[in-house]
């Protein structure tokens, strides 16, 4: 069954998460750009940990992928041409059987260098680097060709200023030498992607929290127009209420609360307030001799009608009695 309750101004007022969102928007106002900001800042600087990591941990793994096949390959090819007098053919050979699988994956370049420093074989084969000193292809990188696996692997700039990772161990403890050289770019390559992806990805979130502030901020000046459209035409209507010695009721007969216009207040004397009245308060202000509102009202509702028509006596502060005329149209809404 639905409940009478008289919607407007009383139903709007009774509901104190109203009252609150009221008083609480000026600093949500504020404190809803600032917290956007602050989220972004955070998502981003996490995002940069996160990638700056996971350079961290590529760079890590190529040097160890490097530093592994070096070594593999330098036990090989030092097996393979003991005791002999290694040629060319030889070192290329070695060097095709002891490959592993996608030693030149990802850009790496294997060179062999006999005992003169000369390289002999290369993987991928590359005839125009076969027969030209190791240098000319690593540089003068002196760390990398003296110390050999004990300097571990460097970054380096190539003769045709190339960033790379390179790395070089000797044969067998002697001059001949194995160098493994990959362009920084490709290290990288997934790295950039992951990048791209997560930029991409915060431009878009960044995007969007943007059109929703947009959006908040564009309601909450509509709605405070509304609002001051409101507040003219409440004003002029309660002008016009005060010139005609009018009163207005607003009822909400299921929570036994009404709303006055300041006119009402003015009529009977009170000091004007916004908040709502309880029935008690109104039924002490009515002469005892015409009848009970509530009573009226459930027999109004019982028999149907819609329409008061009445003359009754309220008190004013004064202590003198004013008559008073209640035209109401009773309304059943679902509460």
């Amino acid at each position: 069954p639905r409940k009478t309750t008289v919607s407007g101004h009383a139903r709007l007022l009774a509901r104190p998460a109203y009252q609150r969102l009221l008083a609480a928007e000026p600093l949500l106002r504020r404190l809803i750009p600032i917290l956007i900001a602050i989220f972004l800042v955070i998502v981003g600087l996490a995002r940069f940990v996160e990638l700056y990591q996971l350079r961290t941990e590529r760079d890590y793994d190529a040097r160890e992928t490097m530093s592994l096949i070096a070594t593999v390959l330098a036990g090989a090819l030092g097996t393979a041409t003991a005791g002999d007098d290694a040629d060319e053919v030889t070192f290329l050979n070695a060097l095709a059987d002891s490959l592993p699988p996608g030693a030149t994956s990802d850009g790496r370049r294997i060179y062999v260098a006999d005992d003169s420093g000369r390289i002999v074989a290369t993987a991928p084969r590359d005839a125009d680097h076969e027969g030209i000193p190791l240098t000319e292809v690593i540089g003068e990188a002196q760390p990398l060709t003296i110390f050999g696996a004990r300097a571990g692997v460097l970054e380096i700039t190539l003769p045709d200023e190339t960033e790379a990772l390179a790395t070089v161990h000797h044969i067998a403890g002697g001059p001949a030498a194995l160098a493994i050289v990959m362009p920084l770019a490709n290290v990288l390559d997934e790295w950039r992607a992951d990048v791209s992806l997560n930029v991409a990805i915060f431009i878009g979130t960044s995007a969007i929290l943007l059109v929703i502030l947009y959006g908040y901020f564009a309601q909450s000046s509509r709605a405070q127009e509304a609002d001051e459209i409101y507040s003219a035409t409440h004003e002029r209507f309660e002008t016009a209420l005060m010139r005609g010695r009018c009163g207005l009721w607003d009822w909400d007969l299921a929570r036994g609360r009404m709303f006055w216009s300041r006119s009402m207040f003015e009529i009977v004397g009170e000091d004007q307030r916004d908040d709502l009245i309880g029935f008690g308060e109104v039924q002490r202000m009515i002469h005892p001799d015409d009848g009970d509102l509530m009573a009226l009202a459930e027999s109004l509702y019982d028999k149907g009608e819609e329409t008061v028509d009445r003359m009754f006596r309220m008190r004013h502060t004064a202590g003198r009695w004013i008559w008073l005329r209640a035209r109401a149209e009773l309304v059943d809404r679902d509460s």
